[in-house]
This record gives structure tokens, sequence and C-alpha cells, in this order.
């Protein structure tokens, strides 16, 4: 699987003559690929809570998100040769994969980090209305 990631940055041929340098580039840019998407919906998790408070929606939205992303926007643009798109169940299984390993835990964990700092906010003010 890394070799094919990798494989989209150097062509496939090359990186599948490659050794382990091609798997740990593949590594690399599926993490900062992902990172990258985690830290984007992390960052606009605020705005996306005053659209939508269900977490569990937002996290299943933003996975459609990024498959769509992918799928449409990014595959195009590497050195992987092109095929047409067909929906058919292996992209079903993936993107259903995608919103229950990536979307909804992020979302959980965002949800929970943003009500903390909110309750904390809250706490906070208080106790200073106290000393005052």
């Amino acid at each position: 699987m890394f070799y094919v990631i990798a494989g989209g940055a150097i062509g496939l041929k090359t990186a599948l003559s490659g050794g382990p340098l091609i798997v740990i580039l593949g590594i690399f840019i599926h993490y900062f690929i992902s990172f990258s998407f985690a830290l984007s919906f992390f960052l606009l998790y605020p705005r996306i809570s005053k659209v939508s408070s269900n977490k569990y929606l937002n996290g299943l939205l933003y996975a459609i998100f990024v498959w769509l992303t992918m799928t449409f926007i990014v595959l195009p643009l590497t050195a992987l040769p092109s095929r047409p798109f067909v929906m058919n169940i292996q992209q079903i299984i993936g993107l259903l994969i995608l919103a229950v390993v990536f979307g909804t835990p992020i979302s959980i964990m965002a949800d929970k980090y943003y009500k903390s700092r909110i309750a904390e906010g809250t706490t906070s003010n208080s106790r200073q209305a106290g000393f005052i």
C-alpha cells in the first residue's frame, strides 16, 4: 500500500522498483495527508459545531468530504495511472471505514476538547468573579 502511495508522487513504476526508503516516503505522505485533514477539521470544529451540534453527523459529513476530496481532486493530480470512477461496493466500504475510523473519532475528540475549553472558561470566570 505504501509503495502505491509513494507512487503517487514519484510514479508507480519507480515506486514499485524501490526499497525501504520508498515505503518510508509512502508512510510520510499518508500520514501527512491524514494529519492535514485532521488538523483542518479540528481547527474548523467550532464553526462546524455551530451549524450542526451532532458530533456523529459532523464526523460522517467530514469523512464524506475527505473521501470526495481524495477521490476527485487529490488522486487525479497524482502520478498514478488514471482510472474511470465507478461507484461499487469497495468504494462504499472504503467510505464507511473512513467514517468509522477517521471522521467519527476526530469529531468526538474535537467536541470533547472544545466543550472542556468552554467549561474551563466558565469555571475560571466564576472564580475570578468571586475574588472581585
